[in-house]
């Protein structure tokens, strides 16, 4: 009789198991639009621990948790792909959330808060003829994207997939080898300068202008992507 019950015991935990212990690598694309934080969860309750293997963008890893329900783990992805490619690979399910990073300035202050952290600027954002004037290199690199001078008046930004380049002092600008014309950009000591209208139409990211409290914020959007396996 007790062979039987635990054979019967086997025979059934090994059809609650077996689907969990052998499931596929889940992969796909995931698009950003900037750099962020890639949660990876945990969600099934099995009462063992589970492993997760993945590779996010260029980022790859391994964590092990315990207390698998809820556990999670945090992923840094410092500069913006488009797409990145993800793998995951568990014994039981997995979710992944994907936070872009925000960057807010303070008029006429040297810190600038991303996401939730203060970090201090050697320039202050200021106003020119009432225009909120913005340096273009730490919009650019908070955000993920690659700046690089070619010269002492051109500078140029790769941002998932938009190549910019900037002339000083000219009102035209190259976008994606195209010439557009925008707002010339100013050097104030030894920074690039751009009004906020023209970084919102060369990144194409959300800036909510709070001048009541003089508070630029610059993407942030929430975007989910859960992938299950």
């Amino acid at each position: 009789m007790k062979v039987n019950r635990l054979l019967s015991l086997f025979i059934v935990a090994s059809f609650v198991y077996t689907p969990f212990l052998f499931k596929p690598a889940v992969e796909g694309d995931l698009d950003l639009k900037s750099a962020g934080i890639v949660e990876i969860r945990l969600t099934s309750q099995i009462p063992f621990w589970e492993r997760v293997s993945y590779t996010v963008g260029t980022e790859s890893g391994q964590f092990t948790k315990y207390d698998v329900i809820g556990a999670s783990h945090k992923v840094r992805i410092e500069k913006a792909y488009r797409p990145i490619h993800y793998t995951f690979s568990s014994p039981g399910y997995t979710e992944m959330h994907f936070t872009p990073f925000y960057v807010e300035f303070v008029m006429l202050r040297n810190f600038v808060n991303v996401n939730g952290y203060l970090e201090d600027i050697d320039v202050a954002p200021f106003f020119e003829h009432d225009v909120e004037m913005l340096p273009i290199r730490y919009v650019a690199e908070f955000m993920g994207a690659n700046v690089t001078w070619q010269n002492d008046r051109t500078v140029e930004i790769d941002f998932l997939g938009k190549v910019i380049v900037l002339t000083i002092g000219s009102t035209v600008a190259k976008f994606n080898k195209v010439s557009i014309r925008i707002a010339a950009p100013r050097i104030v000591k030894d920074r690039t300068f751009l009004p906020i209208d023209v970084v919102s139409k060369l990144f194409s990211l959300s800036i909510k202008n709070n001048r009541d409290l003089g508070i630029i914020t610059i993407g942030g959007e929430i975007e989910q992507d859960n992938h299950s396996n």
